[in-house]
């Protein structure tokens, strides 16, 4: 064998120098880092976070309304601030339910006014039966 030497010629397929490990890639560069992009459309996981507030608005505003003699104070403050906080976050468009929350606060307002005049009746009644 001479040193520095050609290597032998292979018999069969291409050379190994023109083989590559893995296939050129089609999606070009890395995006950096931050938000990404879905469909074209910057991609931001808070973007409808806001929407569970209608939902617990309308959800306390029923509860309130059905339990009334009962919890329908206790039901209705909660419902009417989680709906008008609802009712900002679909203003400024982290939300999209805005009718729930404004039936939410419509409901919880009825709930609490109602369990309010129970609890003035119940006073008064209390009241008479002392005198």
């Amino acid at each position: 064998m001479v040193p520095y030497s050609a290597p032998p010629e292979q018999s069969y397929g291409q050379p190994y120098s023109q083989q590559y490990a893995y296939p050129p890639t089609s999606y070009g560069p890395y995006a950096p880092y931050g938000p990404g992009m879905y469909w074209g459309v910057p991609y931001d996981p808070r973007r409808y976070e806001a929407n569970a507030l209608g939902g617990w608005a309308l959800g306390l505003g029923i509860a309130s309304l059905l339990l009334s003699c009962y919890l329908g104070l206790l039901l209705g403050v909660p419902a009417i601030i989680v709906g008008v906080k609802g009712m900002r976050a679909a203003d400024e468009g982290r939300a999209t339910n805005k009718t729930m929350s404004i039936i939410g606060v419509v409901l919880g307002s009825v709930g609490a006014a109602v369990s309010a005049a129970y609890l003035l009746f119940f006073i008064a009644y209390l009241g008479m039966l002392q005198a």
